[in-house]
């Protein structure tokens, strides 16, 4: 199995609820600002990225918890 196919298998585990991942999930405006950094900076923009969707999922699961 290649790595994709793992991250794609890992992301799907988390059993995210659409209602979680439509309000934490990555929006338009923020895939544009990350594809710019890419394009710029390949490694910073991937990095960022990573960490964007650390940030996101920590705010997701604190929400989760105060429910």
């Amino acid at each position: 199995m290649d790595n994709t196919k793992k991250i794609e298998r890992y992301i799907e585990s988390t059993g995210i609820s659409p209602k979680t991942h439509t309000r934490y999930g990555m929006q338009m405006c923020d895939m544009r600002a990350i594809l710019e950094m890419v394009r710029a900076t390949p490694i910073d923009g991937i990095c960022l990225a990573f960490d964007y969707g650390m940030a996101k999922g920590y705010w997701a699961a604190k929400a989760e918890v105060v429910r």
